[in-house]
Parts: C-alpha cells; sequence; structure tokens
C-alpha cells in the first residue's frame, strides 16, 4: 500500500481537486486508499501557476557553480541584473556537497535567460580559445616534453601511480578468468 500526499490546486475547493486526486488514484469512487490532502499554500505573494494549476515551488536551474571561477559568476550575475531577469542564489554548503547555483525566478523568460546563458557562454569559450592560441604563438603554452623538463619527478610519479591504477583494477580479470 502506498500514501499519496497531494496539494490542491491553487484556485480550487473542494470537489474539482478531490475528482481529480481520486482519478489519479485509480478509482472514481474514491475507494482507494490515500491521504488526506494538504491545503495549499498561502501567502501574500500571488504564485505562478503551472499548467495543471498547481503553485510552482521550484525555480529553473541556470548555472551550478561547482568549478565556475568567481569572475565568470560575478558577469552572469551581471548580465542577469542588465536584463532585468530576477533570480537568486542558493549558497555552497560549509562541507561542499552542493557548490550552490543561480535559479531563474520567472519560468516564462527561462528560454530568454537560457539564451543569453548559451550567448555568454559561447563567447567566453571564443575568448578562451583565443588566449590559449595566442600562447601557443608566443611559446607561453606548457606542453607534456615542458612539463616534463621542468618537473620529472612529480611527472614519473603521476605515470607510476596511474599504471599501478590499472593494473589493480585488471587484476580481478587476470585472476578470475582461468
Amino acid at each position: 500500500m502506498s500514501i499519496r500526499y497531494d496539494v490542491r490546486p491553487v484556485g480550487v475547493c473542494g470537489g474539482d481537486a478531490d475528482a481529480a486526486v481520486r482519478q489519479r488514484a485509480g478509482g472514481g469512487n474514491g475507494a482507494a486508499l490515500r491521504a488526506p490532502l494538504l491545503p495549499a499554500v498561502t501567502s501574500p505573494v500571488q504564485r505562478p501557476t503551472g499548467a495543471l494549476g498547481y503553485a510552482r515551488t521550484m525555480s529553473i536551474l541556470l548555472l551550478n557553480l561547482r568549478h565556475v571561477p568567481d569572475d565568470e559568476a560575478e558577469e552572469v550575475r551581471q548580465l542577469l541584473q542588465a536584463h532585468s531577469l530576477e533570480f537568486h542564489e542558493s549558497p555552497a554548503s560549509r562541507f561542499g556537497i552542493s557548490a550552490g547555483a543561480l535559479w531563474l525566478i520567472d519560468e516564462a523568460r527561462a528560454e530568454e535567460a537560457l539564451a543569453l546563458l548559451a550567448q555568454y557562454q559561447a563567447q567566453r569559450r571564443d575568448a578562451a580559445r583565443a588566449a590559449l592560441a595566442q600562447a601557443r604563438a608566443e611559446g607561453r603554452a606548457v606542453s607534456f616534453g615542458q612539463l616534463l623538463r621542468r618537473e620529472p619527478v612529480r611527472v614519473i610519479a603521476a605515470l607510476i601511480v596511474i599504471a599501478a591504477l590499472i593494473a589493480l583494477c585488471s587484476l580481478p580479470y587476470f585472476l578470475l578468468r582461468g
């Protein structure tokens, strides 16, 4: 037996919501066991509703801030503010489990926001590729050979660790193939 919790659609009081729940629960006569309906969230702010009439409580994820440099996150915030897009930021957790994120509040402007982010990321990608090409042309880009000459002990130690891990991972195959 499963318990089903449901929220009444915004603006509907009574029969229509109960009929919709009974229909989803598997019977039109209410014979299916289910938990009582929870009351709709009331607040002084008018909450937008989704296609089914339920109050939306989740925002749209625009940018996960894990491994995002501070300058890029700040540029994205400025871009969203420049285009009057309402967003909020969830902070990073104390222990690094969550890195934080930027969330769009208005679902109606999601396509506009995602298009702006795609355009911004394309510009940032092109700038990074141009900087790398310029560094290679000037001889400032570090290659594997240069790294091996500069730090031979570190590179050889890393290669030995990689080989040991590959051997350790393939050991069951050689032991169990008999």
